[in-house]
């Protein structure tokens, strides 16, 4: 079972929203007492706590997840950038969805679709062709997108 902030509100004695507010890092601008806030993050040290990164993502509206779009995962070129830029994204405390089309630009344009309805702050193509055109829609709700080519 997962230890969550009622546990550590439970423990420490506090509301949900103290220690939500102690471990989001506004102790100060909440006039958490300095007593309180070292009481809060020393249960969430002690029970373990780790933040639920699923549903920080649906509060924030952000995943810290790239989707990265790839033609062919088994050419050397393609396994190598994907290499490079998971342990970039690593570095920067993102996580990568990686999707191999296989050069077939259907299965290109369906795990764009896949990946539009998930929660993914950014998308990373290496597009098969020339034809853009399924990509005019991440453009215009302005998605961040990176060509590769």
């Amino acid at each position: 079972m997962s230890i969550t902030i009622h546990d550590i509100a439970a423990k420490a004695g506090v509301s949900l929203s103290t220690v939500s507010r102690v471990l989001n890092g506004k102790a100060k601008k909440y006039r958490i007492s300095p007593k309180t806030e070292e009481t809060i993050l020393h249960f969430a040290e002690e029970l373990n706590y780790r933040p639920n990164k699923m549903a920080q993502g649906l509060r924030l509206k952000k995943s810290h997840t790239i989707g990265l779009v790839v033609p062919d995962i088994s050419n050397p070129f393609f396994a190598y950038v994907t290499r490079v830029i998971q342990t970039k994204a690593y570095e920067m405390g993102y996580s990568l969805i990686v999707c191999n089309t296989n050069e077939d630009l259907s299965t290109e344009i369906e795990q764009i679709e896949l990946m539009k309805s998930k929660v993914i702050d950014g998308f990373i193509v290496m597009p098969v062709g020339t034809d853009y055109r399924h990509l005019e829609t991440l453009i215009r709700k302005k998605h961040p997108l990176v060509l590769l080519d």
